[in-house]
């Protein structure tokens, strides 16, 4: 088995080559964080916008959001260190991670973690980022809402801002159908977009029970209300 010194390594390289990355540390609920200020995210997008409206990563929309930390995954790792809900042991599954700040803090809890994302370069950061953070290997899987495997299965889902666009409700809705069974929890963070709405009531025709709290972030200079959803499979 590779060390995880040689993971990261490689994953740096592979990560320097293409993002401008500026270290930082993150205390979070008496945890320590070593995370990365995306400094190129403008050239991000451009070198997405420059493969022409005809190339396969533009017309699916394949746009860089994991270069950011956003204030919803914040508030969601500050939820798991408030709540009792993340158990050593506990099979736990965090989608689009992006940075996976969520996932390393139920890491931190003792829980076994798989880290997804729809991208290869955000599994990439989400994974070098654990090592960093975790100092053992990360479980991750490259994972499509729109085409959710059947056998995925884990008591607690979590995803941090993940509807930000109306079209991503309905295939959001029969994933968490498919995937979540009678007892297993879901968390979702999210700013007050007006998709996430639509997910919330999409879920609780679907036999889905939530209750709400709203956690403040202050990032970029101003503070965020971020909703923290809890739902339940009755």
């Amino acid at each position: 088995m590779e060390s995880p010194d040689i993971r990261i390594r490689e994953l740096e390289a592979r990560l320097m080559a293409l993002l401008k990355l500026t270290p930082y540390d993150l205390e979070l609920r008496g945890q320590q964080l070593r995370l990365f200020e995306v400094e190129n995210m403008e050239a991000m997008l451009d070198r997405l916008i420059a493969k022409g409206p005809d190339h396969e990563d533009v017309k699916d929309d394949r746009i860089p959001y994991w270069v950011d930390l956003w204030p919803s995954a914040i508030a969601l790792a500050e939820y798991l260190a408030d709540r009792a809900l993340v158990v050593p042991g506990m099979e736990v599954v965090e989608l689009g991670c992006g940075m996976a700040v969520p996932g390393i803090m139920a890491g931190r809890l003792g829980a076994s973690v798989l880290l997804t994302d729809y991208l290869d370069e955000a599994l990439d950061m989400a994974e070098w980022l654990w090592l960093l953070n975790m100092g053992r290997p990360a479980r991750i899987r490259r994972i499509d809402w729109r085409s959710p495997d059947p056998d995925l299965r884990a008591a607690l889902w979590m995803g941090s801002d993940i509807a930000y666009e109306e079209r991503s409700v309905a295939p959001l809705a029969a994933a968490f159908g498919r995937w979540i069974r009678p007892g297993d929890t879901l968390i979702l963070s999210e700013p007050g977009r007006p998709a996430s709405q639509q997910l919330n009531e999409a879920l609780e025709q679907r036999g889905f029970s939530r209750e709400t709290e709203f956690y403040p972030v202050a990032r970029y200079g101003q503070t965020y209300r971020i909703a923290i959803h809890q739902l339940v499979r009755t």
